[in-house]
C-alpha cells in the first residue's frame, strides 16, 4: 500500500464522512451535500446513519486526534457551502500533503506493511521538492484579507497596532499560534499587516490568547481592536460577554489582573475591554472559537 492509498483509506475517507455530518450540521440536505460532494443521496444517508464519534475514532486509529481533525474540517466546510469547488479541492489536496509530510501515517504505514525501510522519508523527498503551504497559514491568510480589505477595517486599528492571533490546534504553547510578527497597521484610510503569517511571532496578545484557553480551550482567535465605548456596546448587544479591566498600575501587574479576571469567570469570556494603564494602551481584546466568526464580529461594529 503506497502513501496516497494509505492517505485515502484512513485518513480522507473518514475524514470526508465526518465534512458530510457536519454540513448536515449546518442545515444542508441530503440532496445537497451529494452534488457537493460529488457522491450519492444513498451514500450520504449512509454516512449519516453512523455514529460521527466512529469516524473520529477511525481518524484516532490513524494518528489523527480529534481536534486536529475538526480544524481541517472547518477549512474544507466554508468553501463547499458557498460553492467554491476549486477551493474546496485546493484545501483538501494542502491538506493531504501536510498530513504526509509531517508523518503523521508512518506508524500506521509501517504496522499494514512491514516491508517499509526504516528510514523512509520518501513523502517528504518527493512532496517537499516543491513548496508546500501550510492550510492553517492560508486559513488565517484568508481571514486576515476579509479583515484587510474592508473599506472601514482602518478605525479598528489601535495607536499601538493590531494583531490577530490564531490557535489551529489543540496545542496552548504560543510557539505554535500564528500571527502578525510586526502587527497590523493603518495607513490614513488603509490597513496594512507588517509582515507574512508565521508560527511563534506574538508575545504579548498570544498570551492573552494562551490565558483564555485554559479554561477555554473551544476559544481559537483573539483581535485587538481600538478601544471605544460604542464598540463596546455594540458587541454587548451581540449577546457576547463583555468584561472589563483595568486600568493597570503598571506593566508588571497586567497579565495577572488579566489572568484573575479570565479565572473569575471561569473562561466564559467573549471580550475583555482593557483601560490600560501607565505605559499601556486601552484596547478591546474579542476572542471567538472560530476566525471567520471573530472577524464578521469585529467588522460588525463598524458596519
Amino acid at each position: 500500500m503506497g502513501p496516497l492509498e494509505l492517505a485515502l483509506k484512513y485518513f480522507l475517507h473518514p475524514l470526508k464522512n465526518i465534512l458530510v455530518h457536519r454540513l448536515y450540521s449546518e442545515g444542508l440536505s441530503q440532496q445537497r451535500i451529494a452534488k457537493l460532494l460529488g457522491i450519492s443521496q444513498p451514500m450520504v444517508y449512509k454516512i449519516l446513519s453512523g455514529d460521527i464519534n466512529y469516524y473520529y475514532r477511525e481518524l484516532e486509529k490513524a494518528g489523527i486526534h480529534r481536534d486536529e481533525a475538526n480544524s481541517y474540517i472547518r477549512m474544507l466546510i466554508n468553501p463547499l457551502i458557498n460553492g467554491d469547488v476549486e477551493r474546496y479541492m485546493q484545501l483538501q489536496l494542502m491538506i493531504i500533503t501536510n498530513v504526509l509530510t509531517s508523518r503523521k501515517l508512518c506508524r500506521l504505514h509501517y504496522t499494514l506493511y512491514p516491508r517499509l525501510p526504516v528510514d523512509c522519508r520518501l513523502c517528504r523527498q518527493v512532496l517537499l521538492e516543491k513548496e508546500i503551504r501550510d492550510p492553517f497559514i492560508i486559513e488565517f491568510e484568508e481571514a486576515l484579507k476579509r479583515l484587510v480589505n474592508h473599506p472601514k477595517a482602518y478605525r479598528l486599528i489601535p495607536e499601538v497596532g493590531m494583531n490577530l492571533v490564531y490557535a489551529p490546534t489543540k496545542s496552548n504553547s504560543i510557539e505554535d499560534f500564528i500571527a502578525v510578527p510586526g502587527r497590523i497597521v493603518k495607513q490614513g484610510f488603509t490597513v496594512i499587516p507588517v509582515g507574512k503569517p508565521c508560527y511563534g511571532c506574538s508575545h504579548h496578545t498570544a498570551t492573552i490568547l494562551s490565558m483564555i484557553r485554559k479554561y477555554s480551550p473551544d476559544i481559537r482567535s483573539v483581535i485587538v481592536i481600538r478601544y471605544d465605548p460604542i464598540y463596546i456596546v455594540k458587541l454587548r448587544e451581540t449577546g457576547l460577554k463583555v468584561v472589563e479591566t483595568g486600568p493597570h498600575m503598571n506593566r508588571d501587574i497586567f497579565y495577572e489582573e488579566i489572568d484573575r479576571v479570565i479565572r473569575r469567570y471561569g473562561g466564559n469570556v467573549d471580550v475583555i475591554a482593557d483601560k490600560g494603564g501607565y505605559g499601556l494602551e486601552s484596547v478591546i481584546y474579542v476572542f471567538s472559537n472560530s476566525l471567520d466568526r471573530l472577524i464578521n464580529t469585529v467588522l460588525t461594529v463598524i458596519d
